[in-house]
């Protein structure tokens, strides 16, 4: 199973092209900019994420959940417009690489379902957010699925939250045939 597109734009926004942005914009004393803008290109080549297979409508609509979930801010008018990453979207990238919440992948398969009442919708859009910066990858709306264990921090803001009650995480034995 691989990433979801909104996993891989908010990693791309993250590694790859804030390193871009960096390495063009401070630079160091007596290095060129002709250097900086050839550095940023072996970046850009370097960068793992290819929305070339996304449709331009799935990638507008990932973007604006995005927005909507508060992970990404806009900037600029619509033919100009630069999407930046805020800090909440980077609190699921604590780390350089991405990935130091997450466990590492084991193969098993598992569900996390939950019920949460209208009254919680705030609660339920965070939730979705957590599942997918643990790279789950929605079923339905209220069904997700993943190859790794969630952390435990999760299950401490779900106690906290209190929506313990609401959320049910399941683990399948063998493949899914």
């Amino acid at each position: 199973m691989g990433k979801s597109l909104g996993m891989q734009i908010l990693e791309h926004l993250t590694l790859c092209a804030s390193s871009m942005l960096i390495n063009s914009l401070f630079l160091p004393r007596g290095v060129s900019f002709r250097k900086a803008l050839r550095d940023a290109e072996r970046i850009a080549e370097k960068c793992p994420h290819d929305f070339s297979l996304y449709s331009r409508g799935s990638i507008s609509t990932t973007l604006s959940r995005l927005k909507s979930r508060g992970l990404l801010t806009l900037n600029g008018s619509k033919k100009k417009a630069v999407w930046y990453i805020t800090k909440e979207g980077r609190r699921h990238f604590k780390s350089i690489d991405g990935k130091d919440e997450l466990l590492v992948e084991d193969g098993k398969i598992r569900l996390v379902t939950f019920d949460i009442p209208e009254n919680l919708r705030n609660q339920r859009r965070w939730l979705r957010t957590r599942l997918l910066a643990c790279d789950y990858e929605p079923l339905q709306k209220s069904v997700w699925m993943g190859t790794r264990a969630l952390p435990e921090v999760l299950f401490e803001e779900l106690t906290e939250r209190q929506l313990i009650p609401y959320v049910h995480v399941v683990g399948l034995d063998g493949g899914l045939h």
